[in-house]
């Protein structure tokens, strides 16, 4: 067998929620993006983007009551490069709304590799890259 890297800008697709809670956070990202029309999926499915899942949790109303209020702080006072290792961090530690940050995060990154596995047929298996796969093995 033979490896094949097909480059692309795939990240620039469209974030496809898969439930109601997706489809609110989508509606979030929309208008923290001011995008009327389309919200890509690294918005969703990156470092930036796991950041941006806890934003839209903590201010949710059903999880707004459930924020720790120590790493919620640390959160709100992050650089925007460094909110998504801090949210991973505090999954890690058992926070439950970092947990279901990574929770949507996950999901909508099958969700999104499914796609590509449509899209291009690989059987002889897909190999997944990049540094979220590389530094979260276990989601």
């Amino acid at each position: 067998g033979e490896y094949t890297c097909f480059p692309s800008e795939g990240g620039h697709v469209e974030f496809a929620p898969r439930d109601e809670l997706a489809a609110d956070l989508l509606k979030f990202l929309k208008r923290k993006f001011e995008q009327n029309h389309r919200v890509s999926v690294e918005r969703v499915i990156s470092g930036p983007g796991l950041g941006n899942v806890y934003e839209f949790l903590r201010q949710h109303w059903a999880y707004a009551d459930r924020r720790d209020p120590d790493l919620d702080s640390a959160f709100l006072s992050a650089p925007e490069h460094a909110k998504g290792a801090l949210v991973a961090k505090g999954a890690a530690r058992g926070d439950v709304l970092c947990a279901k940050a990574v929770h949507i995060f996950s999901e909508s990154y099958g969700s999104e590799v499914g796609c590509v596995a449509l899209k291009f047929l690989p059987y002889g298996g897909l190999y997944i890259s990049g540094g979220i796969a590389a530094k979260n093995p276990q989601w």
